[in-house]
């Protein structure tokens, strides 16, 4: 024979029950506890979010500064190479008006010759 030990075990409907109704309490607790848990994922969850959202934020800002000043250097950039463009077209302009000159004063000795015979 088994010895029974603690409280004597009572049907949840048992109206003689001094704890009636204490089921329907635990499971009220276990839901609002359940409940608690959830809200409390979820607040872990957004703020984990909202730290994303804001390191994001952070990096675009970053990206966007980092290009304003790429977009500023290319425009150095192109501007440093049409001035190098621009003085090598006069340098070869004046090469060419010297080269000219060369031509027309080496050619002058040559044409007076040509004039005299």
């Amino acid at each position: 024979m088994s010895i029974q030990r603690g409280r004597p075990r009572i049907r949840d409907d048992d109206p003689s029950d001094p704890n009636r109704g204490n089921a329907e309490i635990l499971r009220q607790r276990q839901r609002a506890r359940l409940r608690r848990e959830r809200e409390r994922e979820q607040r872990a969850r957004t703020a984990k979010l909202a730290a994303e959202c804001e390191q994001l934020r952070r990096a675009h800002q970053n990206m966007r500064v980092e290009l304003a000043a790429k977009r500023q250097e290319l425009t150095m950039m192109k501007e440093a190479f049409d001035r190098a463009q621009f003085d090598n077209i006069c340098r070869q302009m004046e090469i060419d008006d010297l080269r000219a000159q060369l031509e027309r004063t080496n050619s002058a000795p040559y044409e007076q010759v040509f004039q005299q015979i």
